[in-house]
């Protein structure tokens, strides 16, 4: 069977041209590839967060020449926030399309207020999974560093093949500063991201 495949030429800034695209065509996924954040937009942010940003399609982002052969294994970040539950869909497709087990991995700050909150959002994402009936393990970290090594060390001890995280404008959810650790995260793992304040 012939597919049709139809495409368009966007002439201007990559990443100012990309952004409207995205806005225009509405895409189900924007596949992107990555350096990583050098000099100063380690402070200010990299390019692929100003998209993620203002993206309103998820986005799987890659560093360098890394592949993406298979996805069997997904790492599903999540905080106290419910906002961090709005990749929960996304994964969940993909580990549905590909037959992936996806791997909850609950915030840890020794923040005794946030653990109640924390709780009753592993109590929904394990509903849903559930409800779709995709394969899931939950997750605890020891707890003995911070939670962005932690996460980075647990996904390249299982090789993962995406971690799928959710992006916000909102400090208070995850901040800028933790999702440019997961694109640079020291594995080169792709990274499976939404703009959670989008989808509200």
């Amino acid at each position: 069977d012939k597919k049709i495949v139809t495409y368009r030429v966007i002439y201007g800034s990559l990443y100012d041209e990309i952004s409207k695209a995205i806005q225009i065509i509405r895409p189900a996924m924007v596949i992107m590839g990555t350096h990583g954040a050098t000099g100063m937009q380690k402070i200010f942010g990299s390019h692929i967060e100003k998209i993620v940003a203002g993206s309103s399609s998820p986005l799987l982002i890659t560093r360098g020449a890394t592949e993406l052969k298979d996805m069997k294994t997904i790492v599903m970040p999540f905080s106290f926030q419910i906002n961090s539950l709005q990749i929960t869909t996304f994964a969940a497709s993909m580990a549905k399309k590909f037959g992936a087990t996806i791997h909850l991995v609950a915030h840890h700050d020794n923040n005794e207020v946030h653990e109640e909150a924390i709780a009753n959002n592993q109590k929904i994402v394990e509903r849903f999974m559930e409800e779709n009936e995709v394969a899931f393990e939950i997750i605890n970290l020891p707890m003995k560093k911070s939670f962005d090594s932690e996460l980075q060390d647990y996904a390249g001890s299982i090789h993962a093949d995406v971690i799928a995280s959710a992006y916000s404008n909102d400090n208070k959810l995850i901040t800028n500063a933790h999702m440019q650790k997961i694109f640079q995260n020291i594995y080169k793992i792709p990274v499976l991201t939404v703009n959670a304040e989008e989808l509200a």
